[in-house]
């Protein structure tokens, strides 16, 4: 994803429970439950709360800021 918003590399979304994803990141260290809803506005670059976009880049899901940084050495030696 490009622009002001992009997922943080190797974060990962799959199916969930009822209306809901799973996304996680083993660089980031966690999985938080998401509406799909809520995933479809910001794969298209619509806007969603602040509380949401600061909650996902707080935990390390998504960077804020965008960009398409790949991962370093460092963050891949888990």
């Amino acid at each position: 994803m490009s622009g002001q918003h992009a997922w943080r590399p190797l974060t990962t979304v799959t199916p969930g429970c009822d209306h809901f994803v799973e996304v996680d990141s083993p660089l980031a260290g966690w999985r938080v439950r998401l509406h799909r809803d809520a995933l479809l506005r910001l794969l298209a670059g619509k806007p969603i709360p602040s509380v949401l976009r600061d909650g996902l880049v707080e935990r390390g899901l998504f960077d804020a800021q965008g960009g398409d940084e790949e991962p370093s050495d460092e963050d891949l030696a888990l």
